[in-house]
């Protein structure tokens, strides 16, 4: 398990969170993005999941508080996407080659 990962995913959340909600009006909205991860689990990406869960639950407790203010708070789920990080973090036999996203990356 990766202690950097842990840490990447999950301070700019709250930072950036902490520093624009006393800036937002009512009707306001903040979109976070969490990984099908988070629900399924990864036995090789157990950092990068618990970091997604944490961001579900977060956006959860989060969009409750804020619903007096009449602030939305959702998470989305963008699905399978190319980056850099997916060959370094399965074996190459598992990197699905002939996905779009990999000559964007």
């Amino acid at each position: 398990m990766n202690w950097c990962t842990w840490l990447i995913e999950r301070v700019p959340i709250f930072v950036r969170q902490s520093a624009v909600l006393p800036l937002m009006k009512q009707g306001g909205t903040v979109v976070n993005a969490a990984s099908l991860t988070a629900y399924e689990g990864n036995e090789q990406l157990m950092d990068y999941s618990a970091t997604k869960g944490t961001i579900v639950a977060f956006t959860c407790s989060l969009s409750k508080s804020l619903q007096i203010r009449g602030i939305r708070i959702n998470s989305v789920v963008p699905g399978t996407i190319w980056t850099p990080l997916n060959p370094t973090s399965f074996p190459a036999d598992q990197v699905f080659q002939g996905n779009l996203f990999m000559s964007l990356a």
